[in-house]
């Protein structure tokens, strides 16, 4: 089962993608996509989400790029956290302004890996503003990569304002408790 969790910055996307990974069978990979050589706030993000798993057994894996390199067991639940770090790291740290097919082949590929697989992503737009290239580059990387993830996944909650929103895949809720869509 594959499902991609999106939402605005801080919108309680991350909180509510733990929940179900933390409910679902196997061993619990998560995927951090955060580039660590990076400025404070940043790393207070990091802080946080380190705190938010700390105690739940969740077996974290660094993964800046290339998520295709990840090994895990078969059985297991994967999270990802997150797509528009992901993307950012390909496109500058790889310099690779074409990364969105890349990068949603890595996903299949590791889709195929696990049981379960929980994407998180954010959404992200220009609204009609105009920014300079490399920015319309990266919105148009993210705006493809969710697109191609709606597209796979099983299902596709929003997370508004800490309420999920259920996109594709049910009508119902998720029971986090029971660990089962509604």
């Amino acid at each position: 089962m594959m499902i991609t969790v999106t939402g605005g910055s801080a919108s309680g996307k991350s909180e509510f993608a733990e929940k179900l990974l933390y409910k679902m069978p196997g061993i619990h990979y998560y995927v951090a996509t955060m580039h660590k050589d990076t400025d404070n706030e940043t790393m207070e993000r990091i802080r946080r989400h380190l705190k938010m798993r700390e105690g739940k057994g969740f077996l974290t894996i660094e993964q800046e790029t290339n998520l295709s390199g990840i090994v895990i067991e078969k059985e297991s639940s994967v999270m990802v956290e997150c797509m528009s770090n992901l993307l950012a790291n390909e496109m500058y740290i790889n310099h690779n302004e074409a990364a969105s097919s890349e990068i949603l082949k890595q996903v299949e590929m590791l889709k195929e890996k696990c049981k379960n697989l929980i994407i998180v992503t954010n959404e992200v737009s220009s609204d009609g503003m105009e920014y300079d290239e490399f920015s319309m580059k990266y919105i148009e990387n993210m705006g493809a990569i969710n697109a191609g993830l709606g597209k796979m996944s099983d299902y596709v909650v929003e997370s508004v304002y800490s309420i999920p929103v259920f996109l594709k895949g049910t009508k119902g809720r998720y029971d986090i408790e029971n660990t089962k869509f509604l």
